[in-house]
């Protein structure tokens, strides 16, 4: 495995690696960290399950990673999917050819230019004046933090397709977590995967609500704000699927693999590939 190259503000070190703190809550452990072994999580997939599959696959290796910064993973779970915003109409994603859209990470930037659209990258609090003013065609971020974030009045159409799923996770100082009394151990394990089992729950149940409160369905919206200008929604068709699913194996994978090193290949294919069912092709 080639050696991480995480920056300063991505270590989970420190003070919960040298045991200041106990616990940590990173919204960025899997996300935004520099070392893109840590965006496998993130590939594009169809539904939460698969991706909760491909997550919890790589646990043990991301917790093998984490024992050089004295640092463990417990429970690992999804923002809302992450999709399309735009503000203006579009039916699939061949209509994106050509429009500026708002990405972050990698691995989406290939995606959006595989199908044939401009990759912009802006941070998310100025997205939402870069929708109002054009900068931008469109932007993707989670159904539910479009809601939070008022994107509804700056944009019209939201898509269901999920482009990708962000990942979070709690942390423990591993050291800590070695000394624990086995009885407390074992009952903060059970704790953990309740959690992990409720939160993934809930990422599924956001991601709809999300797009519920969106297009203004108040009878389905209980978690997220109602839109007071509703969005329209844009069903994926099969042939968005297929391009995604082609985007896969064509550029996202080769381009992670580029970026990562040929042995991320051979773990993705030893991995992932039999939950994503798509194989990377050197």
């Amino acid at each position: 495995m080639p050696s991480a190259t995480w920056g300063q503000r991505d270590r989970p070190a420190g003070p919960l690696g040298a045991g200041g703190d106990r616990r940590r809550h990173p919204l960025h452990p899997l996300r935004r960290c520099a070392d893109p072994r840590w965006h496998r999580s993130l590939r594009p997939q169809p539904g939460y399950r698969r991706a909760r599959r491909i997550a919890e696959a790589m646990l043990p290796l991301a917790n093998k990673e984490l024992e050089r910064f004295n640092t463990r993973l417990v429970v690992v779970y999804p923002f809302p999917a992450q999709v399309l915003f735009c503000r203006s109409a579009f039916t699939s994603l061949a209509d994106l050819r050509g429009r500026k859209i708002r990405t972050f990470g990698n691995s989406l930037v290939d995606l959006v230019q595989k199908i044939g659209a401009l990759p912009v990258s802006i941070g998310f609090p100025e997205v939402y004046s870069a929708l109002e003013r054009g900068v931008v065609d469109c932007a993707v971020t989670g159904t539910g933090s479009g809601a939070a974030a008022r994107w509804p009045e700056v944009s019209s159409h939201i898509s269901d397709l999920p482009l990708s799923w962000a990942v979070a996770g709690y942390m423990v100082n591993l050291s800590w977590w070695n000394r624990l009394d086995p009885a407390a151990r074992a009952l903060l394990e059970d704790t953990f995967a309740r959690m992990t089992d409720a939160l993934w729950t809930l990422g599924d149940a956001a991601t709809r609500d999300g797009i519920d409160c969106n297009t203004g369905n108040a009878a389905a919206c209980r978690i997220h704000s109602l839109a007071p200008r509703p969005m329209t929604e844009v069903k994926a068709t099969e042939a968005d699927r297929a391009l995604v699913r082609e985007a896969m194996q064509t550029t996202v994978l080769p381009g992670f693999v580029k970026r990562c090193g040929a042995r991320c290949g051979e773990i993705y294919n030893r991995m992932i590939a039999p939950i994503s069912k798509v194989e990377y092709r050197p």
